[in-house]
């Protein structure tokens, strides 16, 4: 099971973080997969097996890390692999409506999401490094700016089967 701690945002949101040991050997491969079975963007400069049907978090050497990302009670919706260019690979603001939390697992350090707070015109950005993963209320818009280095991350919508 993670470790959770909390990043408030603008009060009162909050993004829990969590941290992952992860090998440069993992990352490499994962990248790798992503690239192999991912399809590019030409718009956003990255490359996505978002619209593959291929769901990651179910590749065995994958799983082996992911299924750590989840509690009891939790499973995965979708999954994927994202890798941004080095030179302006960005995503639009979004949200993960439909899933319970949304997540992501950062293979690489640098700029991470940034949220946007629609209530009082406000963005923040949680930096992040390797093996960080935040997980957030899947309504609140967020984004990638273009990014300067190589990005990767796995992205996550989980569905939480606990009765509140």
């Amino acid at each position: 099971m993670i470790d959770l701690k909390s990043h408030i945002l603008f009060p009162p949101v909050v993004v829990g973080v969590g941290h992952f040991h992860l090998t440069d050997e993992w990352i490499e491969e994962v990248k790798a997969f992503g690239l192999e079975v991912g399809n590019y963007d030409d718009l956003c400069f990255h490359t996505t097996t978002y619209f593959t049907n291929r769901k990651v978090h179910e590749e065995p050497f994958i799983k082996q890390i992911l299924d750590q990302a989840i509690r009891e009670g939790e499973e995965f919706m979708e999954s994927w692999i994202q890798i941004y260019d080095k030179k302006s690979g960005f995503h639009a603001p979004h949200t993960h409506r439909g899933s319970s939390v949304a997540s992501c697992l950062y293979l690489t350090d640098g700029d991470g999401t940034y949220f946007y707070n629609h209530l009082q015109d406000t963005q923040e950005n949680v930096p992040v490094k390797k093996g960080d993963i935040l997980y957030w209320n899947p309504e609140l818009i967020h984004y990638c700016l273009p990014s300067t280095e190589e990005k990767i991350i796995i992205g996550m919508n989980i569905k939480t089967n606990r009765e509140k």
